[in-house]
């Protein structure tokens, strides 16, 4: 029924999005959905540079809890998910289904895990991939699945269990590197996004144990950097300095300021990492971001925090909430005078 769906309303400046006609007419609006701000709720410019125009689309969608986004992307899916009758509808289904699994992974990583309302996605996530890999076997073309697919579906993950579900990312990121196979078909290798999705569960957890997983994800990383075949390496971006620096700058899970000038100045100097390294405002809100203020929040989020750096409310002679710990207030504090001394 029409109240099934999210309503559309569209407006555009200069010329139309481009859809695929490949697509049935449902698909092609699930594809314009798929590339909104209704996915990403971090900004409309960001939508729009996904579209490559200023297109401006507004489904009512991010005023919506991400129970009722995850739902709608089902429901989407659910009806735009057909059996195509050639190559070229099922190349244009399978990039379709990379995108819902991609909407539905940022969903999932918006919710909060101690909310009732929080729901398990990993289920649907597995059919949605299944999908994906169905239609590469059926039509033969390995480049339905690349490594982007599988980045999603760990985005996906069960983040109830958050051990589990890192250790499974990290099982999944060995399986890609060795090229074995996944429901029947052979994996791609993984990319960057990859290392770093699996890296951002590990952070999730937080504790020691969580900078174990994020540090042994990341020398894998550093293996596959150095196996330079060609000049195709993979090497570290910037995301991964940041999720290095947000695992690693605390101290029995509180954030510490040695500790995180400490890796600060390790990640700079990093004959791998310091590459990718830019010492600009990002890096040091990065280190704050799994603080204990911050732990009712899902890290998973890069945007469900505001900048510690251009928000000077929060920090008015140290930090007053009950809920930070003195020590760790002061650090805090430290950490942001030290920000601002080197220029940021």
């Amino acid at each position: 029924s029409e109240d099934d769906f999210p309503a559309l309303t569209f407006s555009f400046n200069e010329e139309p999005a481009k859809i695929d006609s490949k697509l049935s007419t449902l698909g092609r609006i699930a594809e314009i959905w798929t590339d909104t701000a209704g996915c990403d709720s971090s900004s409309s410019e960001a939508s729009s540079s996904s579209l490559g125009i200023e297109t401006a689309i507004d489904y009512e969608y991010n005023t919506h809890s991400p129970r009722a986004k995850i739902e709608s992307i089902l429901a989407w899916y659910e009806r735009v998910n057909t059996e195509p009758q050639n190559h070229e509808e099922a190349f244009a289904l399978a990039q379709l289904c990379k995108k819902i699994l991609t909407a539905l992974g940022n969903a999932n990583m918006e919710q909060d895990l101690d909310a009732e309302e929080s729901r398990d996605v990993e289920k649907e996530a597995t059919v949605v991939i299944d999908k994906i890999i169905s239609l590469s076997m059926t039509f033969n073309d390995k480049s339905f699945v690349d490594a982007d697919s599988f980045n999603a579906y760990i985005h996906c993950l069960d983040r109830l269990d958050r051990t589990s579900s890192a250790r499974s990312a990290t099982d999944l990121l060995k399986s890609m590197a060795n090229t074995e196979e996944f429901g029947g078909r052979q994996l791609p290798l993984p990319n960057v996004g990859t290392y770093n999705s699996a890296m951002r569960l590990w952070a999730c957890i937080g504790g020691a144990e969580g900078q174990r997983g994020v540090n042994d994800v990341y020398s894998l990383l550093e293996n596959a950097s150095s196996d330079d075949v060609d000049g195709c390496s993979i090497r570290p971006n910037k995301e991964t300095a940041e999720l290095l620096l947000a695992a690693n700058s605390k101290t029995d899970d509180q954030f510490s300021f040695e500790q995180a000038k400490s890796w600060l100045e390790k990640l700079r100097s990093d004959s791998i990492c310091g590459e990718a390294f830019t010492l600009d405002e990002d890096i040091y809100n990065a280190a704050l971001t799994l603080s204990t203020r911050a732990k009712s929040a899902n890290p998973e989020n890069n945007r469900y925090s505001k900048s510690w750096l251009s928000s000077g409310y929060q920090y008015d002679g140290g930090f007053k909430s009950a809920s930070v710990d003195n020590e760790e207030a002061t650090d805090m504090g430290k950490w942001l005078i030290y920000a601002e001394e080197n220029g940021v």
